[in-house]
Order: C-alpha cells, then structure tokens, then sequence
C-alpha cells in the first residue's frame, strides 16, 4: 500500500550508522530526511519535528 516506506536502519546498514550513533542531532537529521521523504509519517508524539514534517508538507 506504501511502497516509500522506510526508517534509517532499513535505508542504511549499522556499520553505515555508526558514525552518527554518537551524536543524537545527527540521528534526529537522519530521521527527519528519511521521513520527509517517505510516502507516509507515523509521530508517536506532538515535538518539533512533526511540526515541523507537518508544516513541509501543507
């Protein structure tokens, strides 16, 4: 039903995310760019980046 459905880890491998695990804001831009360009976004709470995913897409 959506076939651009995706999350950093099945877009990229561990090896991959090492390099940002460290560093949280790095994590939170990976997630935003992935899910700015999924063809669906599920928040799981009402924080800046929904709003802000929100906001792009209006």
């Amino acid at each position: 039903m959506f076939p651009n459905f995706h999350s950093k880890e099945t877009l990229a491998s561990q090896e991959e995310l090492a390099a940002f695990a460290p560093f949280s804001s790095r994590m939170a831009a990976l997630d935003f760019l992935v899910c700015d360009e999924s063809d669906v976004f599920v928040t799981n709470n009402n924080g800046n980046m929904a709003r802000i995913l929100a906001g792009r897409r209006y």
